[in-house]
């Protein structure tokens, strides 16, 4: 009876260790999930901004809306405005359209939105959650023919 009430105890241990450790597996696959996602996310949002020809920047710094070139027809090639030498910009292959990348304060989250030629959202995308909660976007603008780079503040972090 000892040996039996010895080898519950023992079993039951095992069991709850082998819960604890699968909880803490889950855990982390759930945070390098996360932070991968985080990671996809900024990296297309510097891959579009530095392809894009101009942004602006939201008076409160939690908004930047540029154009990157598009490919309207499909070919494979940026498209130029028909009879110049002017590449097309847009969005989502739709000159005229726009991304916008927004710092959701309130519930710590970057969006990622495209909008149509009259600012209507197209579409949505959360890229990053749990973000800082006072994050700035900036970037550094020059202007035609200078070599002076204005800053506009940049700064996100992701909490794990």
């Amino acid at each position: 009876m000892v040996v039996v009430g010895l080898l519950t105890f023992i079993m039951s241990a095992i069991f709850g260790i082998l819960a604890s450790a699968r909880r803490v597996w889950a855990t982390g696959e759930a945070l390098i999930t996360l932070q991968q996602e985080g990671r996809l996310g900024l990296d297309r949002m510097v891959r579009e901004l530095r392809l894009s020809s101009f942004a602006t920047v939201g008076a409160d710094k939690k908004t930047a809306r540029f154009n990157i070139p598009i490919d309207a027809d499909g070919d494979g090639f940026i498209d130029l405005i028909t009879g110049t030498s002017s590449v097309n910009y847009g969005a989502e292959n739709n000159a005229g359209w726009q991304i916008e990348y927004q710092i959701d304060t309130v519930n710590r989250r970057v969006i990622r939105r495209v909008l149509d030629e009259n600012n209507n959202q197209v579409t949505q995308r959360i890229l990053a959650k749990n973000i800082n909660p006072d994050p700035l976007l900036t970037y550094f603008q020059r202007e035609a023919g200078s070599t002076v780079y204005d800053p506009v503040n940049i700064g996100l972090a992701i909490e794990i």
